[in-house]
């Protein structure tokens, strides 16, 4: 459906563009990840909702342990992972496309095997060294104790996380947005609920939540097992089918584990500098909103499981092009998808913090601005990393890497001691930063994907302009959430009809056509 260019309503950014050899596919990754981002915010309101209670449900120092506990159960589980998780959709595709089924095999040992080994030295070295770190490396006993339950979600995690990669090598976005985004919610709400209103204890908490990821692991793996069969893969490998690639995994997702280290440890080192400093209740109004601002990766962790196996088979084949234009349009869709979570945590993150964790923690929404700032600028430029991962350019990532870790370490040190949690936020910010640049500048440097396409100048020029709108309004009127989430939501519709030619949102989704109000509202103009 078709509308005339004097009575469009809303103008548009036209952007002409050639097909490309894999425009189809980037399209069908688009749309796939688009029901993974459906799923991702059910689950994620959800979590969300789950904090709240327990942030209400315990005191500000019970809701500190809790939080440093699972900021380092974290860190725990991107060890035990080692960068597998992302190693699977860079390698099990090109193998299984080459014929190379032993590699293909090997590939799969490898990696349950490393979540195995990896995740026995983790429990046992956290349980052997817990009566040494009392008092000492953790200050309170109840982070303590609650630490001594939920390290075994680590490796639990981790072998769930190789689940998924296995089931999004095989394109089952519906199994994931099953497993992920509707059972693991429930699991969660079953779990935590039934504490909370037994009025049960932050152990018993702990136990619960852990008991609720060892389920969902099972029915993971029940999943699992079907889509494997239909695809002609078996699980049950034999040892004269097997060629271990252990060197090609081991130098893709040993960098790949830094950086995500890294990324998780600029949370975990404030927590853990926080809580030698100022104590648990510090902690608290810093990880409180740090599960705020994160939302604004929810897309692009969305899009990732699709994107980096696609962009892979690009890099195999050859097909350069098809990365560059697969990197840009999954880029802006991930700008605009976001925006609307980076408008409200960011501008209205007063609105945001007061309406959902009350009173105490009236001191938090300076520091849920400053995060969503630094998440949003990260996503809102593509998958940089990934891409030079892609084209194997392992040694920068490490050295970005090692310079943003001596560097969060350095301005933490500085800036925490002295202005507690702001202090924290400040640092991350600029880690944050520092980090996109570099990372920016490698993919400029290094690989063939342009740093900037000329033609979504407009887009991002437009989503600054919005987000000063924003701003002022905030500043000048303190909205209350309900009035900043109709504000905003009329600026998203906005952007989306503007950029509809760059996202080629007519293309991906036709189904919009056939809707009255949207088909015309985003159907791509003829300019």
């Amino acid at each position: 459906m078709s509308v005339d260019q004097t009575t469009r309503p809303v103008a548009t950014i036209a952007v002409p563009s050639e097909p490309t050899p894999r425009e189809s596919e980037t399209r069908r990754d688009i749309r796939g990840s688009s029901l993974l981002l459906g799923g991702r915010l059910i689950s994620k309101f959800t979590n969300f909702g789950i904090q709240i209670a327990i942030v209400r449900g315990l005191t500000r120092d019970s809701f500190g342990a809790f939080a440093y506990a699972m900021a380092l159960v974290t860190i725990g589980q991107v060890i035990v992972m080692c960068g597998m998780s992302r190693a699977m959709p860079r390698f099990l595709p090109i193998y299984r496309q080459q014929g190379q089924m032993k590699r293909f095999n090997g590939a799969i040992a490898i990696c349950i095997g490393c979540v195995l080994l990896f995740g026995v030295v983790v429990v046992a070295g956290v349980l052997l060294a817990a009566p040494y770190a009392e008092g000492r490396l953790i200050r309170s006993p109840t982070s303590l104790s609650c630490l001594l339950v939920l390290i075994f979600v680590a490796p639990l995690q981790a072998v769930d996380d190789i689940v998924i990669a296995m089931l999004a090598m095989f394109g089952a976005a519906k199994k994931i947005f099953l497993r992920k985004h509707v059972l693991n919610p429930i699991l969660k709400v079953v779990a935590v609920g039934s504490v909370l209103l037994a009025g049960g204890t932050i152990e018993q908490l702990c136990f619960a939540y852990m008991i609720s990821v060892a389920i969902g692991v099972g029915i993971s793996f029940w999943l699992l097992g079907p889509v494997a069969e239909g695809e002609g893969v078996s699980l049950a490998i034999h040892k004269q089918e097997i060629e271990y690639p252990l060197r090609e995994l081991m130098s893709f997702a040993l960098p790949l584990m830094t950086s995500e280290l890294l990324l998780i440890a600029m949370g975990t080192i404030d927590a853990i500098m926080l809580e030698q400093f100022h104590g648990t209740s510090e902690v608290a109004g810093l990880r409180a909103v740090f599960k705020i601002a994160v939302l604004n990766q929810l897309v692009a962790h969305s899009f990732t499981s699709l994107y980096l196996p696609t962009a892979s088979k690009a890099f195999a084949g050859g097909d350069k092009k098809s990365i560059n234009a697969g990197y840009w349009q999954t880029g802006v869709w991930i700008a605009v998808l976001t925006f609307p979570v980076f408008a409200l945590s960011c501008m209205g993150a007063q609105s945001v913090v007061t309406t959902a964790y009350g009173e105490r923690y009236a001191d938090a929404p300076i520091l849920l601005t400053l995060l969503a700032f630094g998440f949003y600028v990260d996503s809102m430029f593509g998958f940089n990393v990934l891409t030079l991962k892609v084209y194997g350019r392992m040694r920068y990532v490490l050295g970005i890497n090692a310079i943003a870790a001596v560097f969060a370490v350095v301005v933490n040190l500085a800036l925490i001691p002295t202005y507690g949690a702001n202090g924290a936020a400040v640092g991350t910010l600029l880690t944050m930063l520092l980090l996109f640049a570099m990372k920016h500048f490698g993919l400029w440097k290094l690989t063939e994907v342009a740093p900037f396409e000329k033609r979504l100048i407009p887009v991002y020029a437009l989503i600054g302009v919005f987000s000063l709108v924003i701003a002022g309004f905030n500043y000048w009127f303190m909205p209350t959430l309900w009035m900043n989430l109709i504000v905003i939501g009329i600026f998203t519709v906005v952007l989306l009809a503007a950029s509809r030619n760059a996202m080629q949102i007519d293309e991906t989704f036709p189904e919009l056509k056939r809707i009255p109000v949207l088909g015309p509202l985003f159907s791509r103009s003829s300019s």
